[in-house]
């Protein structure tokens, strides 16, 4: 860390990809909040303008200014890389960290993990999945079938043959890669309250989907094993909400966002289908990822039935009714839905009475200070985190699943 240049979150200059920040509810919250507080922004728009390569020139090569990088997707990380190749100083956000090209992860000055789970796996408390393991093949029928589905689906074999000799690649990287704990720094995801109103909708479904089944991706980051590539990291969520189904009006209504037109969920759709159902299915994949969901659940007041996340949020046991998704049979389930039914007042209760809580204690302005924090040396509160894997002592082997009490 003696070369390492203080980080200042808010005095970098943030390049932001404008595509993925601008599909995304938090990613286009999070920026207004960095511009309000005086932060200097770049939008990048993919790099296929020599204008905006000019620019983003000059900003990288006339200026002194540690820059931050986040919401790029890895064929734009590529485009830029040139420009940094030999200027450096930069730090990176990682979203879906697994993404991340390798070289961006080694020179980086500080690796910004939104889901804290990548910082228990490069640290070495956690293996990638802690768990069950999904199929080796990927069904990508039959819903939200798309173009990128399919094409990752049919790349699952290749894929899973090429990894042993991708993983002798990882290996070498890691070890001469040593890992330095001062970098990584947890800046969780945060929320806008304009962004999840509360809304008086009429309950229409006991249970509900507003979520997606596939999670297929290209493992880049050597610290995610190469034969999770394109496979299906959200099976755990799939085989859950296929079990809701078969009960569907026998006895219990029923929502399923994958039998929609659209492969994304409009925003508004998203809010009216979440609150009309008693419980939405959540998980953080078979990789325990702390999604922005959980926390859009919690604060539309809507109580969750899955698997929480082992690390992150404390407040979780109130809102989420605890389900072995991989282990539990059609048969074992159907009593635990009337338990959970059973449940939902007071735990309905127990989410509307968090939400203001949550609201202040992930305004991005809050969680950009608790980040701030940590590069200064101060530890992350006990608010954001259940074990905290940059101490010795925290080596949590399992995922703990939230009491039903």
């Amino acid at each position: 860390m003696a070369t390492r240049k203080r980080l200042d979150l808010r005095k970098s200059t943030w390049i932001c990809g404008a595509t993925y920040s601008g599909n995304t509810r938090h990613g286009t919250s999070d920026i207004a909040v960095l511009r309000a507080g005086g932060t200097k922004i770049f939008l990048f728009e993919g790099g296929q303008d020599p204008d905006e390569m000019e620019a983003l020139r000059k900003i990288l090569w006339e200026r002194d200014e540690h820059v931050i990088l986040s919401w790029l997707t890895p064929g734009e990380l590529a485009t830029i890389q040139p420009l940094l190749r030999d200027r450096k100083n930069f730090s990176i956000v990682g979203d879906d960290w697994w993404l991340m090209p390798y070289w961006y992860t080694r020179e980086a000055d500080y690796i910004l993990f939104r889901k804290y789970h990548g910082l228990a796996v490069r640290l070495g408390h956690l293996p990638f999945v802690n768990g069950d393991r999904p199929p080796l093949l990927v069904n990508p029928f039959p819903y939200q079938l798309s173009k990128y589905s399919m094409t990752i689906s049919l790349l699952r074999p290749a894929a899973l043959a090429a990894s042993p000799f991708l993983e002798v690649r990882n290996w070498w990287r890691k070890r001469s890669d040593p890992v330095v704990p001062e970098k990584c720094i947890y800046l969780p995801f945060g929320i806008n309250a304009a962004d999840v109103p509360l809304k008086n909708e009429k309950i229409q479904y006991d249970f509900g989907n507003t979520s997606g089944a596939m999670g297929l991706w290209f493992m880049r980051d050597p610290h995610a094993p190469a034969r999770y590539t394109c496979a299906n990291l959200y099976h755990d969520r799939r085989r859950l909400v296929d079990l809701l189904a078969s009960f569907e009006n026998d006895p219990f209504a029923f929502y399923d966002c994958r039998r929609e037109k659209n492969y994304y969920m409009p925003w508004d759709l998203y809010l009216q289908k979440t609150q009309q159902c008693r419980f939405v299915v959540v998980s953080g994949g078979l990789h325990d990822a702390a999604l922005p969901k959980f926390l859009e659940y919690a604060c539309m007041g809507v109580p969750m039935i899955g698997r929480a996340v082992p690390l992150e949020h404390p407040w979780q046991e109130d809102v989420i009714f605890p389900v072995d998704m991989m282990g539990v049979t059609r048969k074992q389930l159907k009593p635990l839905l009337l338990q959970a039914l059973e449940r939902y007042p007071v735990m309905r209760e127990r989410a509307l009475n968090g939400r203001e809580r949550l609201l202040k204690l992930y305004h991005f302005d809050r969680i950009l200070d608790m980040a701030q924090a940590q590069v200064d040396g101060q530890s992350i509160p006990t608010d954001y985190v259940r074990y905290p894997v940059t101490q010795a002592s925290a080596h949590p082997s399992t995922p703990v699943e939230p009491a039903h009490n």
